[in-house]
């Protein structure tokens, strides 16, 4: 592990020795105040591509604002929005994260980053509406960032409760000049969740992306 102050923030970086002297950091993170992880690793076998994992979290860990794994430097990268960041360290297994991956290189995307409405890093959905800012700070401009620099952006976030309704809607609005992408949509008219795909079985690497476009009538759904 390595250490290294940057702009205010602490770079950390954890190598392995297959990767000796590798440091991704897509979109040239600009830090302030922030802590930013990178964990370079292989998955697998030595006969596959190495993959590379990073994250950025806040100085508290509380907040993790962007976490990205990529296999193909070659290929487009792919921008998945989700609800919120698990409280697991990035090095753990991630199911919603696999799934991501999973999907992104079915699609035949090289990465994916992934970002949240929310950046607080809760277990449960629940445990969001507990703390006085679940978004995050610093969330929306991690969020542009990791937009601005992928080809494709999908929203899959699941149903959210009718308070929290203008987050969504918030995010949805800063991406109006992008072609928005979901993976099917909730009877509440909200992006499908991948956990919630198939639980129990490889049927969500059937999906296809589909076109999303928030309903207008959305809250009287709900």
């Amino acid at each position: 592990m390595t250490l290294a102050k940057m702009s205010g923030g602490l770079v950390t970086t954890h190598l392995h020795a297959s990767l000796q002297g590798v440091f991704f950091s897509p979109g040239q993170v600009s830090l302030t105040d922030e802590s930013v992880c990178c964990l370079s690793r292989r998955l697998g076998n030595m006969a596959e591509a190495k993959v590379i994992t990073g994250a950025v979290f806040d100085d508290t860990k509380k907040y993790r604002y962007r976490l990205w794994r990529r296999w193909n430097s070659s290929l487009p990268s792919v921008c998945m929005i989700l609800l919120n960041p698990t409280s697991l360290g990035i090095e753990a297994k991630d199911p919603a994260l696999d799934r991501c991956a999973a999907l992104a290189k079915k699609w035949g995307f090289g990465a994916i980053e992934v970002v949240n409405l929310f950046a607080f890093r809760a277990v449960r959905q629940s445990d969001l509406w507990h703390v006085d800012d679940p978004v995050g700070p610093h969330n929306d401009q991690h969020i542009k960032r990791a937009v601005g620099h992928c080809k494709t952006c999908v929203v899959a976030w699941g149903n959210l409760p009718i308070g929290r309704l203008d987050r969504a809607k918030s995010v949805l609005s800063s991406l109006a000049d992008k072609d928005v992408y979901c993976l099917g949509v909730t009877r509440l008219g909200q992006p499908r969740h991948p956990l919630f795909i198939g639980a129990f079985s490889d049927d969500y690497l059937g999906l296809s992306l589909l076109p999303y476009e928030a309903p207008m009538d959305l809250e009287a759904k709900v």
